[in-house]
């Protein structure tokens, strides 16, 4: 996250009027879905049949979902994509403040969130680092369950091929 509190502070300026803050809120839940799920799809070099099956869902539905203008996405839906993807849903009440920096710290890393695996690593690799930096016994020590459950998953077999790989995510 940026601490680009200006820019926030002015996104948030656009919103005094209640109803257009509570149009705009509605628009990004559409069209930032349909954008993230595409762009995860794509990402993973997926097509939508893939992903469809991958959920449980018609080709159909999956083309609906990435569409800005259909907007219904229920949360159970939401949960089978995010399952797809190894990612989690976060689904919450939040204050303007969390949208509007959202909208102005938009990525495609953002859009793209690492599945667990990629995320785990990335984690181990951070802590191991902040470890490294703080010359202290207390944090090597605080850092080894880390390294334990890291050495854990870095023995799990790879999964050969595509339908091993959905067995294991599945």
């Amino acid at each position: 996250m940026s601490s680009g509190y200006p820019e926030i502070l002015e996104r948030m300026k656009g919103w005094v009027d209640e109803e257009y803050r509570h149009d705009f809120a509605r628009e990004q839940i559409a069209i930032g879905l349909a954008f993230q799920l595409r762009h995860l799809r794509e990402n993973r070099g997926w097509t939508q049949q893939q992903l469809a099956e991958r959920t449980g869902k018609a080709q159909e539905t999956i083309s609906q979902l990435e569409n800005p203008s259909y907007g219904r996405c229920t949360v159970s839906t939401l949960a089978k994509l995010a399952s797809a993807f190894d990612v989690v849903p976060i689904v919450r009440l939040a204050p303007f403040s969390d949208l509007a920096e959202w909208v102005v710290n938009l990525t495609p890393e953002r859009l793209a969130p690492r599945s667990f695996p990629e995320d785990f690593q990335h984690t181990v690799a951070s802590a191991r680092a902040i470890a490294v930096q703080a010359d202290s016994r207390h944090i090597g020590r605080a850092l080894q369950p880390v390294e334990d459950m890291a050495a854990s998953v870095e023995r799990l077999p790879e999964p050969k091929t595509e339908e091993e790989l959905y067995a294991v995510a599945f």
